[in-house]
């Protein structure tokens, strides 16, 4: 870590807020895109089911 005491360097300050930002979206990425990939795939299984049972009706 980068420290001059007290000073306050905004560069600095600049690097290690987007070091954090780049290492959280690294992390949550893949899981919320295995959440919307979970959703979608229960929700198509759904209006499949209710297609398959109005072809039936008919």
């Amino acid at each position: 870590m980068k420290s001059d005491g007290p000073k306050f360097d905004p560069t600095k300050n600049y690097d290690l807020i987007k070091d954090t930002l780049t290492l959280t979206a690294t992390f949550l990425t893949p899981v919320a895109a295995f959440v919307l990939f979970s959703d979608w795939r229960e929700e198509h299984e759904v209006k499949s089911i209710f297609s398959l049972l109005d072809s039936i009706k008919k």
